[in-house]
This record gives C-alpha cells, structure tokens and sequence, in this order.
C-alpha cells in the first residue's frame, strides 16, 4: 500500500477529531477502563472505515487481517470501489524519522486479542527515539506501550518503543543502532 505521509496523517487526524467530539461514547469508555487517557496521547477511533481499497493490500499471511472478520488476507476488489467496513476500533499513529505520521495501528475494541492491524510496516510507535537515549523499553504491543508512557515512571534519556504485534522490525534495529548513548534494552512482556 503505498499512502502518502499526508494522507495517513489527515486520515488520523480525523479519527482522533471522531474520539474527542464523536457522539459515540464506547471508545472514551474502553480507553477510561484501560487507563489510557486521550489527552495525555495521541489516539483516536475508527466507527467505521470507507475508503478506496485503504486496507486491501496484504501479501502474507501474518498481514491478513482475521480481526476484520476476514479469513484470509484481503485483495484489492477495484480501484473505483468504495469500501465501506465497520470496525469500532482505536487508533495509534506511528512514526517516520522525521516524526510524520507515515502509519496507523488500529485495535478493535471487542478484540479479545490485543493485536491488532497496521496499515503498512512503516514508522515506529509512539516516535523514534532521540540519539542521546541511555535506556530503551521495548514492549510487544502499542496498548501496553501507551501505558507504560502514560505511567510516567520514564526518566530523562529513557525511551519506550512498541513492537509490531510483538515483532522487532529493520526500522526498530535501525534506531537503535542510531542511540549513540545507549546503556541498556529492556524488554517487557
């Protein structure tokens, strides 16, 4: 899938406007019972997705999308088609080097799972670390990594990076190769 930064970032930004002044109460009620508070991070909620073809695009099996309901990966159905899916789910930006938001992560609500989708394999959450980092957190997931920074047990020169569904990709290697300063990774379960 090949999404301009621009449109991954005005995409968010919409669904972060759909979870501050939606009429929808559900997702400020999960993310209350959870202890992420949408004022201290960057989510947002998803009711439903409508697009062309924004989430058809996987080509193994790991980026199918059965959270969807969807048992195998899905295709494109035609460039002029809109789809139109109901998803009730909350939304994490990550990040490029530069800070855009070059992806988005997006986690049902009902999931009893808590992995969830991403549009592409880019980017980083919540951001890529600053070069002087003396200690990194790695955590498998962006839900328990968002707790963690809401905690606010991290220090000066600490940094938290969420795994891809519990995978480390080349872009996480890639900035930590890049800390210069770093003393120590800690991952966390």
């Amino acid at each position: 899938m090949n999404l301009n930064v621009t449109v991954i970032d005005q995409l968010f930004q919409g669904y972060r406007y759909s979870l501050i002044f939606g009429a929808d109460e559900t997702p400020r009620t999960y993310l209350k019972r959870i202890g992420l508070d949408w004022n201290r991070i960057e989510i947002g909620y998803a009711e439903y997705l409508e697009g062309d073809n924004l989430l058809f695009s996987g080509t193994k099996e790991d980026e199918g999308f059965p959270f969807l309901g969807l048992n195998s990966i899905a295709r494109p159905l035609s460039l002029d088609k809109i789809v139109h899916m109901e998803l009730g789910a909350i939304v994490f930006p990550l990040r490029n080097e530069e800070g855009k938001i070059c992806n988005l992560y997006l986690q049902k609500i009902e999931s009893k799972s808590n992995r969830g989708i991403y549009l592409n394999k880019k980017g980083l959450y919540p951001y890529y670390p600053h070069i002087l980092t003396k200690r990194l957190f790695l955590i498998t997931d962006i839900i328990n990594a968002a707790s963690f920074i809401i905690s606010g047990i991290l220090d000066n020169r600490e940094a938290v990076l969420a795994l891809h569904n519990g995978k480390r990709l080349i872009q996480h290697d890639a900035a930590i190769e890049s800390l210069s300063q770093l003393e120590e990774i800690i991952y966390i379960k």
